[in-house]
């Protein structure tokens, strides 16, 4: 065994979606994002928690 292979592990990789969700497709425009910004300072973590995961895990 390599060193590497301890220090690093094996690689992992997550298939992307078959399909992009809506909100993916959505452009980055500067009032979209300025509502996103408002909601993650204003809006409780559990209301959040869904929506952000959706994006970390596939």
């Amino acid at each position: 065994m390599k060193f590497g292979e301890v220090v690093y592990g094996p690689n992992l990789r997550f298939m992307p979606p078959a399909k992009p969700s809506a909100l993916l497709r959505l452009p980055p425009h500067r009032l979209l994002t300025g509502a996103m910004r408002l909601a993650l300072e204003r809006l409780p973590t559990w209301s959040l928690r869904p929506f952000i995961l959706s994006f970390v895990t596939t």
